[in-house]
């Protein structure tokens, strides 16, 4: 077990990343799709194929680059609710509110929902 921080830290990835490439599980799982540059090209080729062809072809508007601008920004709203917490209660309180999520018959856990993260911190009063 590695004792310099490396489990503390915030491990966010993607849908698509393969998994056993990294050396533990990660902490959230970013819909990657919803953050994107779509090349007009690639994305003409894509509508145009086939759908047999499609299943072949690289998505032309995934950015897996984007996960980590992503969750930052999420932090970033939890600490503009309340920035006294330590960065582990951060992660902890994403953790938590995160959800399964179903994409195309794919099950993905720890999918975060932000706003049920906001309203769980600690001094968050939410009106009735």
């Amino acid at each position: 077990m590695r004792n310099d921080g490396y489990e503390r830290n915030l491990f966010p990835t993607g849908f698509s990343v393969d998994r056993d490439r990294y050396a533990r599980d990660p902490d959230l799982n970013i819909f990657a799709w919803d953050y994107n540059i779509v090349m007009i090209q690639s994305q003409l080729e894509y509508q145009n194929a086939k759908p047999e062809e499609q299943r072949r072809m690289m998505r032309p508007f995934t950015s897996i680059s984007s996960v980590s601008a992503v969750t930052a920004g999420f932090v970033v709203l939890m600490k503009s609710v309340d920035n006294t917490l330590p960065p582990e209660q951060y992660k902890n309180i994403l953790r938590q509110a995160s959800r399964e999520l179903d994409y195309e018959g794919r099950i993905i856990s720890l999918a975060p929902d932000v706003y049920a993260a906001l309203k769980s911190i600690p001094t968050v009063r939410v009106p009735n």
